[in-house]
């Protein structure tokens, strides 16, 4: 089916989409043939969009329901803002966060470990109780908050498997057990016991909020490699992901797997997860990896980030560039930290040439 022809009365922005997350801008909205959630979605179901989408096309979520959102300073919903003071104290499973302001993020408290070993998981942790949070009150709060006309809302879930293990155990110990032959088991029956609580959490997200994904974040790379090769994650991660992927999508929610640091290697893992989105860094060969993989899930590629002094045209060429080289990848949505122009000129360019 041919789409409808590019018209220049597009460019008119008749609205503002705000920020997908804190401290992104808002994002115009053009005068365009479909919605941003309509264009984004198309994408997503592996059609060919009417502009390449941006991630301002997708409205954040993170309860202050969940005491995780709490304690690791990223709430994001319809109440009033928080702010640091209000951030840090104990999360789930008792374990103890501090917002690191500079950092604009959470750590486990120094000096405070959960775990020592993570054998002792069934007697030391205690699983949140899902029922005794106010569901409904936290529905009727945000629910007129949501633009689901113009957006797709996801919500951002703490924390996955490695993360939520590194979190009770410290790095050091929780790499050891992932590769120790008298740990492994025990590692297996607590992210066992973890895929059967996810389970509930994400049924409690599909009943009071309808989200169209579910972003897990799960840092698997440094800066330079992988925290674990390919075979260990095959064994101690892969079984585990694939369980919580398929809790979204017997639902109808994609899921997106927001995960740092170099992971080229193990991106045949999370395909075999069945991961519909993979949000990573520029540190890996995002276009190689595309061209690919793109047939098989979608990429989150960066925007250029521009000085306010940066001239006009030169955003303008920049932007012909960034085009010219992900015009063809189109499993590929663009992170939104952009300057307007940037915006204009990928919509009109992505719009002529998709038509």
């Amino acid at each position: 089916m041919s789409k409808i022809p590019f018209n220049e009365s597009e460019l008119e922005v008749i609205g503002s989409l705000s920020g997908a997350a804190f401290q992104q801008p808002p994002a115009p909205k053009f005068n365009a043939p479909v919605t941003p959630k309509e264009n984004f979605m198309m994408m997503l179901e592996g059609q060919q969009p009417y502009w390449i989408p941006f991630t301002s096309d997708v409205q954040f979520f993170s309860p202050r329901l969940i005491v995780d959102n709490v304690v690791s300073g990223i709430v994001m919903d319809a109440e009033t803002p928080m702010v640091t003071e209000d951030y840090s104290g104990t999360g789930f499973f008792g374990i103890e966060w501090q917002y690191i302001e500079s950092a604009g993020g959470a750590m486990e408290k120094p000096g405070v470990r959960k775990l020592e070993d993570i054998c002792d998981w069934e007697k030391e942790l205690v699983f949140p109780d899902l029922d005794a949070l106010d569901w409904e009150g936290s529905k009727k709060a945000n629910e007129a908050w949501f633009d689901r006309e113009n957006r797709l809302l996801e919500i951002r879930m703490l924390c996955g498997f490695w993360e939520r293990l590194m979190s009770l155990l410290g790095v050091e110990n929780a790499a050891m057990a992932l590769i120790d032959d008298d740990e492994k088991e025990c590692v297996k029956s607590f992210f066992n016991a973890l895929c059967t609580f996810y389970d509930k959490l994400i049924g409690k997200y599909k009943t009071y909020y309808n989200p169209d994904i579910i972003l897990m974040h799960d840092d698997w790379g440094t800066q330079r490699a992988p925290f674990f090769s390919p075979d260990t994650s095959r064994e101690m991660l892969l079984p585990y992901m694939k369980r919580i992927i398929e809790s979204c999508h017997k639902r109808g929610i994609k899921f997106e797997l927001h995960s740092c640091g170099f992971n080229e290697t193990n991106v045949p893992v999370m395909l075999e997860a069945g991961v519909d989105i993979w949000t990573g860094q520029q540190v890996n060969d995002t276009k190689k990896l595309i061209e690919q993989y793109g047939d098989k899930m979608v990429f989150q590629v960066e925007a250029p980030v521009f000085l306010p002094s940066t001239p006009k045209e030169e955003i303008i060429k920049t932007a012909e560039s960034f085009f010219e080289t992900y015009k063809d990848c189109r499993t590929a949505f663009i992170v939104y930290f952009a300057d307007p122009t940037f915006h204009e000129t990928i919509y009109r360019l992505s719009r002529q040439y998709y038509q």
